[in-house]
């Protein structure tokens, strides 16, 4: 027999329970069953190896899940502490951060770290994510949530705060569920080395995910200055300029494909959750899912969003006040990127058709960006939305404070 994981989450009754059944070893005549709710101490007991199916098919008649070849093959993730010390202690002390954020993120959320959960559990936890987009009643969503519940065992004291009750419930729980994931994402994907002894060590974590961070120079801060404006200057802590070697290969590639010269480079930004950032860094900006949906709530469909005016992106930290994430932190960050289009497609006033613009229909208009000007009123800040994530790549992290 095999350590069997069965889980149960269902709204009624307020379920989160999980039931774990491991043989005892080299004692194959009994074997151990921990039981209780996700997140609590485990309840322990011992059986004989003969109650085992008995046992098994009485949970799966009451609800329970078989989630037990999800928890096969765990991912181990080596700690920070096995590559070699970074050696700008700036850089260092921002790594240490932003590592800090997505785990603190990963324990707030989940029962599990990410040294605990599988490729298979990435793999199917993002498939129920994508479900979520091609159905349209609130049964459906939530049926799919409490699936996806089951996947990465979460930290719910109560399962129905969790699931939709509403259209704009079910937009916000897609996007809180997508940022999770991905940041979960971002920590089981790191680069690891093993079998190396630590004082064999010659990579950094910069080196082993592709990037390249260092301090900006005072020249580079003074261009930043400059372009945060009066009004966001004085946020700026420390700058950073910041390669991802894999994002920015493709976006040159995608540059010389579609003939795009240096003047159609532009430079913008970004906003976004500390929590989000390494996963961001490591990953690029990703669109979720892949394939073109129609997205509740997108106001120009499904892209990803940058901003020319430093202010408008900033009200998507973390920073304290922040207007759009609702910050509380005295630090956040911004990023600005380097984006490649040559022919947008203006909008002044907004139509409901505009929410469901993917990369097809905005190619179908001749166009490879949207740029939502705010001159008519539409808008109070002008909106770059580009539709492939190769269209950018990140150049500068600001640390704001």
């Amino acid at each position: 027999m095999n350590a069997t994981y069965l889980l149960m989450v269902t709204p009624e009754g307020n379920h989160n329970k999980f039931y774990r059944m491991l043989p005892n070893f080299p004692d194959d005549s009994h074997f151990t069953v921990e039981w209780g709710r996700v997140g609590a101490t485990a309840i322990k007991k011992i059986y004989s190896m003969a109650a085992w199916d008995k046992i098994y098919k009485d949970k799966i008649t009451k609800g329970y899940v078989d989630q037990s070849d999800l928890h096969d093959c765990v991912v181990t993730v080596l700690s920070e502490s096995n590559y070699a010390p970074i050696a700008d202690q700036l850089v260092a002390e921002l790594v240490d951060a932003l590592l800090a954020y997505s785990d603190n993120a990963i324990k707030k959320n989940y029962i599990v770290s990410s040294k605990d959960v599988t490729q298979a559990m990435i793999d199917l936890a993002r498939e129920k994510i994508d479900q979520l987009y091609s159905v349209t009643s609130l049964s459906e969503v939530n049926a799919i949530l409490s699936q996806l519940f089951t996947i990465i065992p979460r930290k719910m004291e109560k399962v129905e705060d969790y699931l939709a009750h509403t259209e704009m419930d079910a937009a916000e729980i897609i996007t809180r569920e997508e940022a999770l994931l991905d940041i979960m994402t971002g920590k089981v994907n790191q680069k690891t080395r093993h079998n190396i002894r630590n004082d064999n060590i010659s990579n950094t974590i910069l080196d082993e995910n592709n990037l390249t961070i260092r301090p900006c120079t005072m020249d580079e801060i003074r261009h930043i200055k400059k372009f945060l404006g009066k009004e966001s200057e004085h946020k700026l802590k420390n700058a950073f300029y910041v390669k991802n070697i894999v994002t920015e290969a493709c976006f040159y590639d995608y540059c010389s494909k579609n003939q795009i010269s240096d003047k159609d480079i532009h430079y913008l930004y970004h906003g976004s959750r500390n929590e989000n950032w390494w996963n961001i860094l490591i990953q690029g900006l990703s669109l979720r899912p892949k394939k073109s949906v129609v997205r509740t709530g997108a106001m120009f469909g499904h892209g990803l969003y940058f901003a020319p005016r430093a202010k408008k992106s900033i009200g998507y930290t973390s920073l304290n006040g922040s207007y759009w994430s609702g910050g509380t932190s005295l630090t956040g960050f911004l990023a600005v990127y380097k984006v490649a289009y040559k022919n947008p497609f203006n909008v002044y006033r907004h139509t409901p058709a505009y929410k469901l613009f993917t990369k097809e229909n905005v190619h179908r208009l001749g166009a490879d960006a949207i740029f939502a000007s705010k001159d008519q009123g539409m808008l109070v800040n002008d909106e770059v939305v580009v539709y492939d994530d190769k269209q950018a790549t990140i150049r500068y992290l600001i640390e704001l404070a």
